[in-house]
């Protein structure tokens, strides 16, 4: 990153600031002899956002007319098997596939096995393949993994896992009812509850199975035990993963889940910020909601010492 000129996330105008001072300030790169690489995830894992990729293209087109001097390397390893006709990803999705250089399609999530394969024309692959250190000494993955693959990249091009489309429906019923809930306002307003796409979801043209969950610092913990409590795997997130002070809650949605298990987890979300309200409303020193105290007795008992 210290090497890199990195921009505002998702922020184009951002981007084509640092772009055109890179562009000014590096003759080879003005004269076309060598590249700029903008390296993007097409869905941002922490909190759910997608990368405003076509915007970023246009704005490259716009500043250099030599063609090559801008390269895209883009990383799917969220949007494949979730967005795009079969779930080939955001690239496809948008049509972009003879515009992008390097596409990097991951098999740990979606796909359920391990290892990724980089997508690009016949130079970069030779290259790749002799001059990169970290590719030419990684083992090479098992029959196993092989076979899943295959066979998960079957399942996608063949239309069987249909589920797929339901990440959508369900990401919609989320906001739809988390946004309408009455205690929504109040819980914004106090800090209890953040979801940073709930702002825009209506102008969204698809969602992602991410969902970002966030409250105060000090309650983060509180939240999860609350959720896990209710039978809500939301795994938080904290430094060094996030920058201090940012910690969340993570939701994946998956496609078996019901349109009752999302109704499910928005009701508790809002039960313990109903709860977190009345605690501070309530007398002094009762600071710990009911599942925290549940579990900060149970820590003591055992002579354990608890986060909470």
């Amino acid at each position: 990153m210290k090497q890199s000129r990195a921009t505002q996330h998702n922020d184009p105008e951002s981007f084509r600031s640092v772009v055109l001072h890179i562009m000014e300030t590096q003759t080879l790169v003005r004269q076309g002899k060598r590249s700029i690489i903008i390296a993007v995830e097409s869905v941002y894992s922490m909190d759910g956002d997608v990368c405003p990729l076509e915007k970023l293209l246009e704005i490259a087109e716009d500043i250099s007319e030599i063609q090559g001097n801008i390269q895209f390397v883009v990383d799917e390893a969220h949007s494949v098997g979730v967005i795009g006709a079969k779930g080939a990803g955001l690239v496809c999705h948008l049509g972009l596939e003879k515009k992008i250089a390097v596409v990097v399609h991951s098999f740990g999530k979606t796909m359920g096995a391990t290892g990724a394969i980089i997508l690009g024309n016949e130079i970069i692959r030779t290259v790749l393949a002799n001059y990169v250190k970290s590719i030419i000494f990684t083992t090479s993955p098992s029959l196993p993994f092989v076979a899943a693959i295959r066979a998960g990249y079957f399942l996608l091009a063949t239309g069987i896992v249909q589920e797929v489309n339901r990440i959508q429906s369900h990401a919609k019923l989320f906001f739809e009812i988390l946004t309408s809930h009455s205690f929504w306002p109040t819980a914004k307003e106090k800090g209890l509850l953040c979801v940073p796409l709930s702002d825009e979801w209506k102008s969204q043209a698809f969602f992602t199975h991410i969902i970002t969950v966030s409250t105060r610092q000090k309650c983060t913990l509180w939240l999860y035990v609350h959720l896990l409590a209710a039978s809500f795997c939301v795994f938080p997130v904290e430094s060094p993963i996030v920058p201090v002070g940012k910690g969340r809650l993570r939701i994946i949605l998956h496609a078996d889940n019901t349109d009752e298990d999302i109704i499910g987890l928005i009701e508790a979300l809002f039960e313990w910020a109903e709860e977190m309200i009345a605690i501070e409303e309530g007398e002094p020193g009762e600071r710990e909601s009911s599942v925290a105290k549940e579990v900060n007795d149970w820590m003591r008992r055992e002579n354990l010492r608890g986060m909470l």
